[in-house]
C-alpha cells in the first residue's frame, strides 16, 4: 500500500548525522509514512547504519554512481511513491509538527 507521506533523506558520507535524522523520523506519532534514504556515498557505512534500524518504514537506495548534490536530490525524490514528500536537508531536523499537519 502506498504511504501518504515520504521523508526523503539524500545523504553522502555522513552516517553520524544520518542516525539522528532516521531516529527523529521513526519517532513520529503519525504512522502513514515511509523513510527513503538515498545513499550517494563513497563507502558502505551508510548502508550498514540503515540496516541496523530493522524498520520496514525505511527504504534504502544507492545512487548508480556519485552524483552532484542537485542530481542526488532528484534521484531521491524520483523514487518516493507517496502522495506527499519532505526532503531533509539539515539532517538534525525533527518532523513531528510537519507530520501532524498533513491531511
Amino acid at each position: 500500500m502506498r504511504p501518504l507521506f515520504s521523508i526523503v533523506i539524500p545523504t553522502r558520507d555522513r552516517p553520524n548525522l544520518l542516525k539522528d535524522a532516521i531516529q527523529s523520523a521513526l519517532n513520529q506519532e503519525f504512522d502513514d509514512y515511509e523513510i527513503i534514504v538515498s545513499d550517494n556515498s563513497t563507502n558502505s557505512e551508510t548502508q550498514k547504519l540503515v540496516s541496523e534500524f530493522e524498520s520496514k518504514k525505511i527504504k534504502y537506495f544507492r545512487t548508480p554512481r556519485l552524483l552532484d548534490m542537485p542530481k542526488s536530490w532528484e534521484f531521491a525524490l524520483y523514487i518516493m511513491i507517496s502522495q506527499w514528500g519532505c526532503r531533509i536537508v539539515q539532517l538534525r531536523i525533527a518532523f513531528r509538527c510537519i507530520m501532524a499537519i498533513c491531511p
